[in-house]
């Protein structure tokens, strides 16, 4: 038995874990993932494509005010199915290198915003002209990290 699957075992010995693994469950988990990501990832997007220069029709922070609130309810459903994925299989998915580079993934990109929601550049987001350098690269790094979380995660099924 390899040393991830060891540690993973009385969590995969679960009620919940095999609970997970029944019938319809762990396809509607997975769908609900999969549909988080969307919300996440495309309020996200927006955002960064108008960091990037595009959609210059209004100043980037409106935008932001109003994508935020729908991607932290991608975000968070986005864990809890996350998790649950986790449980029903956590031994293969410790022992998968597409799920580490993916975990991985999602901490740079955490880093990634939480950089940006930081930064005191955010003064500039409040007008309409083209965003400076440092706002460019930091939505471009975010659209490059979301779409590497993504395809990561559809690897784990074929690594």
């Amino acid at each position: 038995m390899n040393p991830a699957a060891s540690l993973a075992e009385p969590l995969a010995n679960t009620a919940l874990a095999r609970w997970l693994q029944t019938g319809w469950v762990f396809p509607i988990v997975e769908s609900i993932h999969i549909l988080s990501f969307a919300l996440l990832v495309g309020a996200i997007a927006v955002v960064d494509l108008r960091l990037l220069g595009l959609m210059r029709h209004g100043a980037i922070e409106p935008l932001l005010r109003s994508a935020l609130p729908v991607a932290l309810v991608g975000f968070c459903a986005a864990v809890a199915s996350g998790t649950l994925l986790f449980v029903a299989n956590a031994g293969e998915l410790l022992a998968n290198r597409a799920f580490v580079v993916k975990v991985a993934l999602l901490m740079f990109a955490g880093l990634n915003a939480a950089a940006f929601h930081a930064s005191a550049a955010k003064e500039a987001l409040r007008t309409t002209d083209a965003p400076g350098p440092g706002m460019r690269a930091a939505g471009a790094a975010s659209l490059l990290l979301w779409a590497s979380v993504i395809v990561a995660g559809r690897l784990i099924a074929y690594v």
